[in-house]
């Protein structure tokens, strides 16, 4: 009998040696765990963001392009007539006097105030604003024009150094040539950036 009870004080002595984990290794193995799924998290989150900003480009220069093509051509029937809608807007500008007018709303003939972007069609996150100017633009932004007050300091840089001649600040032909400046957001704020622009120039002498 003695030899039975040394075996098992043998058994049990030998179970409390075993290694074990303790309290400080295991919260640093969760520890370590926790950054390694953050560090995941957060490369996941860049990939999605990242992936929507590709979208959201595409789908925004895809929406200058037309509504570049709409600017060009939409009509609205006035008092039995057939009247542009916005070229109508930079017509009347230029024959006012105005050298530049935002037309995606009402003719604004400032740079303070600006109306709001219009969504551009019902129920779209993408809103768009209009400007059309007899000035040369800025290469920094397409709706300041450039070398006048206002504009971006890398443009006035340029024209300090002589890499824009004065003579190119306006158009040449400036009384007829108007550059028309389209910018597409998403999701509107004050100080949001436009997400896609695009540019094109139209002769008001043939409108």
């Amino acid at each position: 009998m003695p030899s039975v009870f040394i075996c098992v004080d043998l058994w049990f002595l030998s179970r409390r040696r075993r290694p074990a984990f303790t309290l400080i290794e295991i919260l640093i193995a969760l520890m370590v765990l926790s950054i390694g799924m953050a560090s995941v998290l957060a490369v996941f989150i860049a990939g999605v963001k990242a992936s929507r900003e590709v979208v959201d480009e595409s789908a925004a220069a895809l929406s200058a392009k037309s509504l570049l093509q709409r600017v060009l051509t939409e009509e609205d029937e006035v008092e039995g007539k057939q009247v542009r809608v916005f070229l109508n807007k930079v017509v009347e500008a230029r024959e006012e006097g105005f050298r530049f007018v935002w037309i995606h709303a009402e003719p604004h003939y400032t740079d303070e105030d600006v109306p709001r972007p219009v969504p551009v069609a019902a129920g779209s996150v993408y809103s768009w604003r209009c400007r059309a100017s007899s000035y040369r633009s800025s290469p920094v932004d397409p709706v300041t024009d450039l070398g006048r007050k206002g504009a971006a300091a890398g443009d006035k840089v340029m024209l300090k150094e002589g890499r824009v001649p004065k003579e190119q600040v306006e158009n040449p032909d400036s009384d007829e040539l108007w550059r028309l400046a389209i910018e597409i957001y998403r999701s509107y704020r004050p100080d949001a950036q436009p997400i896609a622009s695009f540019q094109t120039y139209i002769c008001t002498a043939h409108m």
